[in-house]
């Protein structure tokens, strides 16, 4: 495994911190407006602080993308490893400052245009109630209400969504391109990877591909089409969005299952700390011990000798 475990707790720590967030904030659109409001227990945060848990979402969303891209970027470093590349790759403090780097330049691409775009709460109020004074009541109940008025910005926030909308789909090609070229490189660099190697890597990037395939369905579809949905003004857009917020829910948990099943350390480990926890709770668990022996050289005790090893063997792998 070597550093690549960093990679995957990299991973769960983006995962479940953005899955966490969610289902504490709880977001639920106002159609047909750039609106929403928090069913979470955010709901009762202060309209000035509203527009906060939005950024922290897009920052969170911007790091599990991230780190579900530099686990994939690595792991095609690894299937060339007499590559050039790989050489001013294995320097770690050089990787680490690329990856800062591109990290801050995404989240100011993302997080600039929002925080930009972001007009006072008291505007978007007079504005949104001026266009239906039956919003009033809500803004009066819902003081966590945040979202855009493009009547206020020349459209640029229905822009923004729509460059949101684009930059979802090219990812999914993306991904698809880059798993069809993993094959084909761990294919070509077969030679010159050990039998063992060439099936962890094999093992690894499975357990990689799931990743990506729940991240495709419990997140970036359920998201994408909820964009399309508040784009094109569908009325029960909102009882949808609640039923994607379920489902993005799950998505930690598959993604700890995943990486429980195809990783042995991590497995391992996480046994280790569910037996410690339950331990210390009171619970008991079984030890195996197994006797040191002194095989005689006689030849009358070694058939059952030979029949007392086989047995505790056969205890062992129960």
């Amino acid at each position: 495994m070597g550093e690549y475990r960093w990679y995957l707790c990299h991973q769960l720590f983006w995962s479940y911190a953005f899955d966490l967030f969610l289902s504490l904030w709880k977001p639920i659109p106002l159609w047909p407006f750039y609106l929403g409001y928090s069913g979470g227990i955010l709901n009762g945060i202060p309209s000035k602080f509203s527009s906060l848990p939005l950024i922290v979402m897009f920052v969170l969303s911007t790091g599990m993308g991230f780190s579900i891209g530099i686990s994939l970027f690595h792991r095609y470093v690894q299937a060339s490893p007499m590559s050039k590349y790989f050489q001013e790759y294995s320097i770690l403090w050089r990787r680490i400052l690329v990856y800062a780097i591109i990290f801050i330049l995404l989240l100011c691409g993302i997080c600039i245009p929002i925080a930009y775009n972001i007009e006072d709460a008291k505007i978007v109020r007079a504005s949104i109630e001026s266009q239906n004074v039956d919003m009033k009541v809500i803004f009066e109940r819902e003081s966590s209400i945040t979202g855009y008025d493009p009547a206020l910005n020349g459209n640029e926030s229905a822009i923004f969504c729509l460059i949101l909308i684009l930059i979802l789909i090219i990812v999914i090609l993306c991904l698809i391109i880059l798993y069809f070229n993993f094959l084909r490189i761990l294919s070509k660099n077969k030679s010159n990877l050990s039998a063992a190697t060439f099936k962890l890597q094999r093992i690894l990037f499975k357990a990689l591909y799931l990743q990506m395939v729940f991240t495709l369905i419990l997140l970036i579809f359920p998201i994408l089409s909820t964009f399309i949905l508040i784009m094109y003004g569908i009325k029960w857009s909102s009882k949808f969005s609640i039923c994607v917020l379920m489902l993005t829910s799950i998505h930690a948990i598959a993604d700890f299952a995943v990486m429980t099943f195809f990783v042995k350390p991590y497995r391992i480990f996480i046994i280790s700390l569910t037996k410690k926890i339950l331990t210390k709770i009171g619970f008991k668990f079984k030890v195996t011990t197994v006797t040191p022996l002194v095989i005689s050289t006689t030849g009358s005790s070694t058939p059952a000798i030979e029949h007392f090893i086989r047995n505790e063997r056969n205890n062992m792998n129960l």
